[in-house]
């Protein structure tokens, strides 16, 4: 019965992200604040800083441009209060279809930057901030095997607003939930060839609201089975158009005193993956593995 009900909330939670594709969507960044037994007065300065990176096989993506990613991030926190901090967060996600000699051919990195304002209040951590994101094409474009000579730059910069919930009891298992708002500012989608039909055109991109939480299955020292679940509704040309898509997966979780590690299989599907001039949808399951500092994400 807890099985079929963590897929139940998993499926549903899992509706979200598209339109604007983001590295960080594998994890829930969500830096430390000081412990009740910190005694520490004041600011600090450059207190701490964390790194996560996530390594993914797709299958039988569109185009196959999910046969690989590689992504990886990192936040420096800049000064931090009793219940508040300012950091900058960075990552980017380079994606490699198999088309050539060593199955291993990269074609586009999306790269996203930002700087952010985080408060906690009560158990609410709210994080506050602008991020800049984009994707370019890279490597031998004029001789792929699909795509050749296509392009797509993407700039898009958003306010963004986050919520974050630790040690959540839903149903009866432990998580951690979050939930985003972006209002999108800075709007670049360039295409070579420019695409007739335009339905998600990032220059019309308006908002988007995320949502989605990792759910602890079981646990056994060091190890422990989760879901994790999340999900994109984006909104283009003054609300006409709306876009969603998920991302679900099941993984081992092992944690240290400074890392987390995952091994993982999931599932993820975009209305638009934004790596063709003219949108293509993509559905894929993938496999991987992933890290990440305990201080920053879950």
């Amino acid at each position: 019965m807890k099985i079929a009900t963590i897929l139940i909330l998993s499926l549903s939670a899992g509706l979200v992200h598209g339109g604007p594709i983001f590295p960080s969507r594998c994890i829930i960044l969500a830096p430390e604040f000081r412990k009740p037994s910190d005694t520490t007065k004041g600011a600090a300065f450059l207190r701490q800083q964390g790194l996560w990176g996530n390594l993914a096989k797709g299958f039988n993506s569109t185009g196959d441009r999910y046969g690989w990613s590689v992504a990886t991030g990192a936040i420096i926190q800049f000064v931090e209060w009793e219940h508040s901090s300012i950091f900058m967060q960075g990552d980017f996600d380079v994606l490699a279809d198999t088309y050539n000699d060593i199955s291993f051919n990269p074609r586009a990195i999306f790269w996203t930057e930002g700087f952010v304002y985080a408060d906690k209040i009560d158990r609410t951590e709210l994080q506050l901030g602008y991020i800049h994101r984009c994707h370019h094409d890279i490597d031998n474009l004029d001789t792929n095997r699909i795509g050749t000579g296509e392009r797509r730059t993407l700039i898009y910069g958003s306010v963004m607003l986050r919520s974050v919930w630790r040690d959540v009891d839903l149903a009866g298992m432990h998580s951690d939930l979050w939930a985003q708002a972006d209002e999108y500012l800075i709007k670049q989608d360039t295409r070579t060839p420019d695409a007739e039909i335009r339905k998600t055109d990032i220059e019309k991109l308006n908002s988007s609201i995320s949502g989605g939480g990792k759910i602890d299955i079981f646990e056994m020292g060091s190890a422990k089975t989760y879901i994790r679940a999340s999900a994109t509704i984006a909104a283009y040309e003054s609300y006409k158009t709306f876009t969603i898509d998920r991302r679900a997966e099941a993984g081992i979780e092992l944690s240290g005193d400074a890392l987390t590690m995952d091994i993982f299989l999931g599932y993820e599907s975009f209305q638009d993956d934004l790596n063709r001039p003219a949108p293509v949808d993509s559905k894929y399951p993938y496999i991987g593995f992933r890290f990440v500092s305990r201080n920053i994400g879950l």
